[in-house]
């Protein structure tokens, strides 16, 4: 996950904005190359389309069983949750318009756009698609948004399609999307979480996570690791990720800043969230205020 306090330490106080999105919609890391229905191929450097001036347009429709979030204050997260899967898509509007114009219609079914509280209403960017976010209430002509419905898991939908109010669409999804929306979700157990029990402010704090994949389903794994930082509202979040097999086990090691943790010595909890939960808590010792 990209770290603000890194990006702050070189540029002040601008938010870097997040860009890339996946055609396709399967289960590979953003960014990598991915079939899609035709046999062609399409990466995140892909054009996104120009809308008419009085309409709307979708691109880089997906389904992913878990995502990753930039939100607008810097820092972001994971979204993994038992039953629940994901449709994202990015939108480009000539016109005036909002999320509640749109919705996913998927076996007899209609889910409106939303994500959990947990992610924050203001994301940059969701699954890789950046741009206006979700919940800033309005999409502006001639800026690209961001759009996300989440849908139970797994999901038979031979015709699902995202539909919009206004005189556009329907957007049906294509194959790769549906196979991923029907498809059993992998199931992950946490092996060992280690982290030293204390740290002295400034210097690195080595973590490291096992996870197991305990279903008959190769999957894709994501999590995060949250080191809270002295501003307010901005966890530092460290993305773990990688295919793991059926069967298998994966670890992952990160090294923390701690320089902004925090200006008093005290407990500090490293929290780790996405489809495994756990929690260590370091003692941060020798703390001094960042100049």
């Amino acid at each position: 996950m990209p770290s603000r306090r890194s990006y702050l330490a070189g540029a002040g106080s601008m938010i870097a904005a997040a860009a890339g999105c996946t055609s396709g919609g399967d289960e590979t890391p953003d960014g990598d190359v991915t079939p899609t229905d035709d046999g062609k191929t399409s990466t995140n450097d892909g054009e996104t389309p120009t809308p008419p001036p009085d309409g709307v347009e979708l691109a880089d429709i997906g389904a992913r069983k878990a995502v990753t979030y930039e939100s607008t204050l810097g820092s972001g997260g994971v979204l993994a949750a038992e039953g629940r899967q994901y449709v994202v898509a990015s939108v480009v509007t000539g016109v005036e318009t909002t999320a509640a114009a749109f919705a996913l219609a998927a076996s007899g079914e209609s889910y409106d756009p939303g994500l959990p509280d947990t992610a924050g209403g203001l994301n940059r960017s969701v699954a890789g698609r950046s741009g206006q976010p979700l919940g800033s209430g309005g999409f502006d002509p001639g800026e690209t948004a961001v759009l996300a419905f989440v849908v139970p898991s797994p999901l038979s939908a031979p015709a699902a399609e995202i539909r919009y109010d206004g005189d556009a669409g329907p957007w049906p999804l294509g194959g790769s999307a549906r196979r991923t929306l029907a498809a059993p979700e992998p199931r992950y157990e946490l092996a060992s979480f280690e982290a030293p029990e204390t740290v002295d402010q400034g210097r690195s704090l080595s973590a490291s996570v096992t996870v197991r994949n305990v279903s008959d389903t190769d999957g894709r794994f994501l999590a995060a690791l949250y080191w809270p930082t002295e501003l307010a509202d901005d966890d530092e979040s460290h993305l773990l990720e990688r295919s793991v097999a059926a069967g298998e086990t994966a670890t992952f090691e990160r090294s923390i800043d701690t320089r902004y943790t925090t200006s008093e010595d005290g407990p500090v909890s490293l929290r780790l969230r996405g489809h495994v939960a756990a929690e260590r808590t370091v003692r941060v010792t020798g703390a001094e205020t960042p100049s």
